[in-house]
Order: structure tokens, then C-alpha cells, then sequence
């Protein structure tokens, strides 16, 4: 009667297991299906640009995310942040980051200023569970044709030309939750027609092949380069970038998420002229 009793224990306790596990994928479906719901389902017009991206979390959920906030006709605010850790616990910093955001600028709008707000409201939180987000802001202005950056740890912004001059933009800033008072520093670069600007998190750079070997930014500079060359849009860039990260990695699973957010040309003009902006932007930083 013991042994018949031990096994009918220990089979209820398999059973409510099974149950848990089967409860708990279901939970984390639900919160997958959510995430995904946060990011941009379709992006703002910008006069001359298109806007593409995407998020691929190494788990159910991630600490990835991108955004595209629109402040004016021919202004909008690129986001791309990681938040340390994967799983639920940074998907819910993911959010709640997000929603801060999406609030604070309306307030503010400089990426600089922006950063340290968003940091002085959420140190308490990250700092109390030792996490801490890696951020990158980069504001776009077509009409004096500028990218202002600002980044809180994060990887550099890749800034192409169809000529093949390619920048690295990496201004100084901690991450977010490190230092409860902090400032951050703002890189102002031209925007031109041909111009294409790229965001991504260091699970792009950080993916690995069969062997073990990282892709590293010197392959991405590389891809960019040759497809930014080719005067392909936004939309067709990230399919590109996708495809090229699915065959380096061949079967390998990824270990961390991916996310990458493309702003650029749509099409080259026929005859592009670099002094139509130069005066433009001339006139707007006097104008200040």
C-alpha cells in the first residue's frame, strides 16, 4: 500500500508539473505576443527616407526594442535600446522604458536631455534589481537635413553614403541605471539625400557561426556598404540584413536578441547636390 501510494505521489506531482510547464509556455506566448504588439506597426512618412526594422528575441520575450516616435512632418526620433539580460524581467524594463519615452517627449525632445530625464526616472528601479539598459537616440530632421545622436552605452550608429563614406557615431554616455545623475553628450551630423542610417544591438555584432566566430561591426560596415551602394530602400535593406545574419549563423540558435532599425534613402536623385542642404542647415544653426 506504501509503494501504490509513493507512486500515485509521485505521479501527481509529474501531472501538476506538466501542468505548470504547459501554463507557463502559455503565459510567455501571451507576453511574446504582446511585446511584438509594442513595436511600430507601420512608420511615419519622412520626406526623401523610409523607415524599416525588426526584433528577433533569443527568448519568448527579450530586452530588445526599437521604436520611431514622430514629433513633426519632417522630424522623427529613432530608438533602439537592450536591456541587460533576457527573458521576462528585461521585457518588462523593455516596456517600461518604451512607454517613458513615448510620454517624456513630448516634453523633451533633445536626445542628450532626453537620456538623462529617462535615466533620473528609472535608477531607482534598475539599480535595485543590479540591471541597467544601453540606449541609442538619434533625432532626424530632413528640413535642415541632420541626425543628432545621443547614446547611453550603446553601439555605434553606422552612417552611410551611396559614394561609399561610411561613419561611425558614438557620443559618450553611460547606461541607463548605472549613476543616478548623469550627463550625456550629443553628436550632430549631416543627413544627406543619399544618406542611410543604421541602429542595431550588439546581439547583430555579437552573432556567432558554426565555429564560434563573432560577426562583428567590420562584416556589418561591409554589408551596409556594398547594399547602400546598390541604392536599396529601407524595406529591403532589413530583409537584406536578416538574411545575411540567418546565414552566418547557418543552425546556430541565436544567443542574444537581434534588433536593427534602418533609416534611409528612398531613392537616389538624379543629380544630387550636396550645397542645397549645406544652406539650409547653414541658416537653420543661426537661426537657433
Amino acid at each position: 500500500m506504501a509503494r501504490e501510494l509513493y507512486t500515485q505521489i509521485a505521479s501527481a506531482r509529474e501531472q501538476q508539473k506538466e501542468v505548470d510547464g504547459r501554463l507557463l509556455a502559455h503565459e510567455l506566448e501571451i507576453a511574446r505576443k504582446i511585446q511584438h504588439s509594442l513595436l511600430p506597426k507601420a512608420f511615419p512618412a519622412l520626406p526623401g527616407f523610409g523607415l524599416s526594422g525588426f526584433c528577433l528575441s533569443a527568448r519568448q520575450v527579450g530586452g530588445d526594442f526599437y521604436d520611431v516616435l514622430p514629433l513633426s512632418s519632417d522630424t522623427v526620433l529613432l530608438v533602439v535600446a537592450d536591456v541587460m539580460g533576457k527573458g521576462v524581467p528585461a521585457a518588462l524594463f523593455a516596456a517600461t522604458l518604451r512607454t517613458l519615452l513615448r510620454t517624456t517627449v513630448q516634453w523633451v525632445r533633445r536626445p542628450a536631455k532626453l537620456l538623462r530625464r529617462i535615466n533620473r526616472l528609472m535608477f531607482e528601479d534598475l539599480s535595485g534589481v543590479d540591471m541597467f539598459i544601453t540606449a541609442q537616440l538619434a533625432l532626424a530632421d530632413t528640413r535642415v537635413g541632420q541626425l543628432v545622436v545621443a547614446s547611453a552605452g550603446h553601439c555605434p550608429l553606422l552612417l552611410a553614403e551611396a559614394s561609399g563614406k561610411i561613419e561611425t557615431v558614438s557620443p559618450e554616455g553611460m547606461p541607463l541605471g548605472i549613476v543616478p545623475n548623469v550627463e550625456f553628450e550629443e553628436e550632430v551630423v549631416p543627413l544627406w539625400p543619399t544618406s542611410c542610417a543604421l541602429l542595431y544591438s550588439d546581439g547583430v555584432t555579437e552573432t556567432r557561426n558554426p565555429g564560434g566566430e563573432l560577426f562583428g561591426q567590420k562584416r556589418l560596415i561591409e554589408w551596409l556598404l556594398r547594399n547602400v551602394q546598390a541604392h536599396q530602400g529601407a524595406a529591403k535593406l532589413t530583409e537584406e540584413v536578416q538574411a545575411e545574419l540567418k546565414r552566418y549563423e547557418s543552425a546556430t540558435p541565436p544567443a542574444d536578441d537581434q534588433t536593427i532599425l534602418i533609416l534611409a534613402a528612398k531613392q537616389a536623385p538624379a543629380q544630387p547636390s550636396q550645397e542645397k542642404f549645406i544652406l539650409p542647415l547653414f541658416a537653420a544653426a543661426h537661426s537657433v
